[in-house]
């Protein structure tokens, strides 16, 4: 037999024990590599489970929040109150005519308009005139516009007084002429308060 071909007998079962090793090997490395993707695939979970107890907190608290704020609601109305459309203008008076006081002003006239129906609620508006400063003007359009019930301005005009017109420098602070039309809405025919 020469040596080569006794090279490659030998050659054989190397190769073949070489093959198996590798085979061994692999199978039993297999159970390692699946452990660190399950692992992977587990911190992957993980984080996602993290993100979930989040959210359920963050919707637990959103939650509370409007549980809080529906119990507000029903403390307070967006509508004015009054059974008919008459006692609905005689509250929107009161309310404008005490937030004028409240901000040191004097109310000169005062006209209830006439209702205006709008979908299902009534408008109801106010004509008034009244005189201000600079500063409690400012903090009397912030009350109607943030209190409640929701007042909104319709129309607003500011002028100097008659008598202060020609004096008046750059820099006059008031008292102001203000003449503005507001609303409110009531729901119709029923009443709105609650």
């Amino acid at each position: 037999m020469n040596p080569a071909s006794r090279l490659g007998k030998a050659i054989v079962p190397v190769a073949m024990l070489v093959l198996f090793v590798a085979i061994m090997v692999a199978l039993a490395a297999t159970p390692y590599t699946r452990i660190g993707m399950n692992e992977q695939n587990i911190e992957e979970k993980r984080v996602l489970l993290a993100k979930i107890r989040k959210n359920l907190i963050k919707q637990a608290t959103l939650g509370q929040e409007n549980e809080r704020l529906a119990a507000l609601s029903q403390e307070a109305s967006y509508l004015l109150e009054g059974a008919t459309t008459g006692i609905a203008g005689a509250t929107l008076q009161k309310l404008v005519i005490e937030l004028v006081r409240n901000h040191n002003g004097v109310a000169s006239s005062f006209q209830i308009l006439a209702p205006e129906k709008d979908h299902n609620l009534t408008r109801i508006a106010v004509s008034l005139t009244i005189r201000i400063g600079i500063d409690g003007l400012r903090n009397y359009l912030y009350d109607l516009e943030t209190g409640m019930p929701l007042i909104f301005i319709n129309n607003l005009t500011v002028r100097s007084p008659d008598n202060v017109r020609k004096t008046a420098g750059p820099d006059f602070l008031g008292p102001y002429d203000v003449t503005m039309t507001v609303s409110g809405f009531v729901v119709r025919g029923g009443n709105s308060g609650t």
